[in-house]
């Protein structure tokens, strides 16, 4: 699990919390009124989820669910395969993490998903 505490973790910069254990929760929610974690990074942290959610027009039309059935007999195996390919291990050799802000002069993102705001939440 990357995430191991609230108040360094939502100063450090990542938006929202992703896990099933769930640090943030109520600790973010005591920790922005008693100052640990400043009103502005908390504001800064809501805009960077609103803003691409609004650009792309998501709250113009409330979501709906159209649940597909999945033929996962027949399916799961491949999907499996496909899964098991694709996985990347992040090593951090030498205590590389977290990237230290003041070391780091430019960061290259490529992919196909470099410039789309919806990839890691769309």
């Amino acid at each position: 699990m990357a995430n191991q505490s609230t108040v360094e973790s939502a100063i450090a910069g990542p938006d929202w919390e992703l896990t099933m254990q769930g640090r943030w929760g109520e600790h973010l929610l005591t920790a922005v009124p008693n100052g640990a974690v400043p009103v502005a990074v908390f504001d800064e942290m809501v805009r960077r989820i609103l803003r691409p959610t609004i650009e792309l027009g998501s709250l113009d039309e409330p979501p709906t669910s159209h649940p597909v059935p999945v033929a996962v007999q027949e399916h799961g195996a491949v999907a499996r395969a496909i899964a098991e390919q694709a996985i990347v291990l992040l090593k951090n050799s030498g205590e590389l993490l977290p990237l230290a802000a003041d070391a780091v002069r430019s960061i290259a993102v490529v992919g196909p998903n470099a410039d789309n705001v919806s990839a890691a939440g769309g």
